[in-house]
């Protein structure tokens, strides 16, 4: 039997509310937040976010808040579906990316799976005119 579980986290310039719960995405610098698994009644009542940095791996996530990467590089907001994301964490960056109008940039992996997270998360949400590619 599979079990489905919220993998994805968020941290960075966003308060919202969902389900009649206020979440503030700073609360938490050395964990994150988690997406919340229902979408569609989470109404965003503040970020001054510039970016919206997707994140392949999760270490990568945890590193980023270690070294308060949105302190020195934001405001932005950061977000991992560790690993493969699942359908909240896709919804919940097409949300905020519809609604702020800001860039997505993603750091994934230079191997096929993470081309494939890549190229899932790009076509579910229909970023490509604001996601941005580099190539080291």
């Amino acid at each position: 039997m599979k079990v489905s579980t919220v993998t994805g986290m968020m941290f960075g310039d966003l308060q919202f509310v969902h389900l009649g719960d206020i979440t503030d995405c700073r609360e938490h610098p050395s964990t994150g937040v988690s997406i919340p698994c229902v979408i569609q009644d989470i109404k965003i009542t503040s970020s001054l976010a510039r970016f919206i940095l997707i994140v392949e791996k999760e270490a990568t996530f945890q590193r980023l808040l270690e070294d308060h990467f949105c302190d020195k590089f934001g405001p932005c907001i950061i977000i991992t579906g560790k690993g493969f994301p699942d359908v909240s964490s896709r919804r919940f960056v097409h949300l905020l990316w519809a609604l702020l109008e800001i860039p997505v940039l993603g750091v994934m992996d230079c191997d096929p799976f993470g081309s494939e997270a890549l190229t899932f998360e790009l076509w579910n949400n229909n970023c490509w005119q604001l996601f941005n590619v580099c190539r080291f």
